[in-house]
């Protein structure tokens, strides 16, 4: 919905609410959402009053809704857009855990080797100390695809997160938009909702 410039201060009559924003002859009978905390609470459900009521109570029940996202969003921008697809990652991860395998493998190779010469052979020591250096490079080089993919499922995660709860807030403005039009005899526009929500300290 569109944003409307709210006043800092609320005067009776002639005021730049009414110039800025809605005017109260657009607002109708809507301009009952003046009624006090008690007529609020006590109108009948079917009365003007009480339809106002029923439209604040809507807009209350949908403020965790709203907080949930909002928090969601500042989770999301605090997170790192990934450069490339989980799936792609997961490609390279599997390959990086064949290597680390592999060299792990002839790790252990070369030491029963070694230990079968007698635990000296300047040959297969220097084999050894190769194919543990590989053994490392590949065990690190796995371990970096594996927090490029956490960081990536994340990031994924949180942007399925934000578009359900976007969707749950828009379905949430609409069932209030329709509460709104449902105690209104003019035509409700956003600058008409947002003169009623201040009228109501929403």
């Amino acid at each position: 919905m569109e944003e409307s410039i709210r006043p800092a201060v609320r005067t009776k009559g002639n005021t730049i609410a009414s110039l800025l924003g809605a005017h109260p002859s657009e607002l109708g009978a809507l301009n009952a959402a003046n009624a006090s905390e008690t007529a609020l609470a006590n109108a009948a459900p079917n009365s003007r009053v009480g339809r106002i009521a029923n439209y604040r109570d809507t807009v209350l029940e949908g403020e965790p809704l709203r907080e949930e996202l909002a928090e969601q969003l500042e989770e999301l921008a605090g997170l790192e857009p990934p450069e490339r697809p989980v799936s792609e990652i997961e490609d390279d991860l599997e390959v990086a855990l064949n290597d680390v395998q592999e060299n792990q493998e002839l790790v252990d190779e070369l030491e029963q080797a070694l230990e079968d010469a007698g635990g000296t052979d300047p040959e297969i020591e220097e084999q050894l100390e190769e194919a543990r250096a590989d053994l490392d490079s590949s065990v690190e080089e796995a371990q970096d695809l594996n927090d490029e993919r956490q960081a990536a499922v994340e990031y994924e995660e949180a942007t399925e997160e934000v578009q359900e709860l976007v969707e749950l807030v828009d379905e949430q403005e609409l069932a209030e938009r329709e509460a709104l039009e449902a105690a209104a005899n003019k035509p409700v526009t956003d600058a008409v909702e947002e003169e009623v929500k201040a009228l109501l300290g929403l």
